[in-house]
């Protein structure tokens, strides 16, 4: 297997859980393989960035003003290199907004969140999807655009109070602070899809934070509550990141 690094600590919360699924999906794939006790799980190196510079870094349009932050991940990726990985996950979606840049810093191929998602839309014959993440991936276009490629049309919260609710939300998962958080995303789900048009949307948990509001998505790429249909992003990305340590060249 290919030795796996992880950019986590954005935050740290998303983090547990890509490491956790990585290794359950391992063991999952040498258990259908027959191999014997102890399951192997591949090596990974994880580089935990602080999510306040990450945060108070970020750009805009403004030429030369995302120079700060490439420079940081930039050297979380070149540690890495040096540490002997051979593919890289990042646990946050937000970060993604920039993969373009990120992959021109790093010989390693990065795993696409926008791959993974769309991958697996096909796979399951999801065609529509409401978007909920952090403001940058909210109203950015990159994430439409990519899954645009593959079939599957994204939409996301009218900006505004609805866009602010599920930021805010965020920011409570972040913290660890997960009671009463799924009820919360039920309701402001319920709030921004049409009773008559949840049963062909599913919800895409778009910030790798959001899927710790829901037990259940410990386990699951895809889940039902309150009569919604939710993509648990963090679990597909995952659990691709642990198939490019065994298929891909």
């Amino acid at each position: 297997m290919k030795k796996l690094g992880i950019i986590g600590g954005i935050g740290w919360p998303s983090t547990l859980d890509y490491y956790r699924v990585v290794c359950e999906a391992s063991h999952q794939y040498h258990r259908r393989q027959g191999h014997p006790e102890p399951l192997p799980t591949p090596e990974i190196a994880i580089e935990s960035l602080n999510m306040s510079v990450t945060v108070n870094s970020r750009g805009d349009k403004t030429p030369g003003s995302w120079q700060a932050w490439d420079e940081y991940f930039k050297q979380a990726l070149q540690r890495l290199e040096a540490s002997g990985a051979q593919r890289v996950v990042i646990a946050s979606v937000t970060p993604h907004n920039r993969l373009a840049q990120l992959q021109k810093m790093t010989r390693l191929p990065i795993v696409s969140v926008f791959a993974s998602v769309g991958k697996y839309c096909n796979e399951q014959g999801v065609s529509n999807l409401l978007l909920l993440g952090t403001l940058p991936t909210m109203q950015s276009a990159v994430f439409s655009r990519q899954l645009a490629s593959f079939g599957v049309n994204v939409s996301v919260p009218q900006p505004g109070h609805h866009q602010k609710a599920v930021t805010a939300l965020i920011d409570q998962l972040y913290r660890g602070e997960t009671a009463g958080a799924a009820d919360q995303l039920c309701d402001l789900v319920q709030r921004v899809v049409p009773a008559q048009q949840l049963g062909e949307t599913h919800v895409l948990l778009g910030c790798t934070e959001l899927s710790t509001a829901f037990a259940q998505a410990k386990k699951a790429s895809r889940f039902s509550q309150s009569g919604i249909e939710f993509v648990n992003l963090a679990h597909i990305h995952a659990s691709d990141a642990f198939t490019h340590c065994v298929y891909r060249e």
